[in-house]
C-alpha cells in the first residue's frame, strides 16, 4: 500500500509541476470549461443529455433513492433549488479565479 501511495504522490507532483509552469491559455481553457459547467448546473443550457435519455437501466440503491427523493419531492424542492444555485455559484467562482490566473 505504501508503494501505491508513493507512486500516486509522485505522479501528482509531476502533473502539478506541468500544470503550474504551463501558459496562461491553460487557465483560460479551464475557466471556459467551468463556465459551461456552471451553466449546466443552473440549467441555463444543457450541454450533456440527461442520463434517463442515454441509459435504459433502472437505478437501484439507497443513495439513488435518497437523491431522487430530495430532488423530486415538493417537500424538499426549495432545498434542491438552493443547493443547485449554491453549487453553480461555487463553480462560477472557480471559473472567475481561473480567468484571473489566465490574465
Amino acid at each position: 500500500m505504501a508503494v501505491t501511495f508513493t507512486i500516486l504522490g509522485t505522479l501528482a507532483s509531476i502533473l502539478g509541476k506541468l500544470i503550474g509552469t504551463s501558459s496562461s491559455w491553460w487557465y483560460i481553457a479551464l475557466g471556459v470549461l467551468m463556465v459551461f459547467m456552471a451553466l449546466q448546473v443552473w440549467e441555463v443550457y444543457n450541454f450533456i443529455p440527461s442520463t434517463s435519455l442515454t441509459t435504459k437501466k433502472p437505478k437501484k440503491g439507497y443513495i439513488g433513492a435518497f437523491v431522487t427523493k430530495l430532488t423530486l419531492s415538493n417537500k424538499y424542492s426549495t432545498f434542491s433549488k438552493m443547493l443547485k444555485y449554491l453549487m453553480g455559484g461555487a463553480i462560477m467562482l472557480i471559473a472567475l479565479y481561473m480567468f484571473y490566473l489566465g490574465f
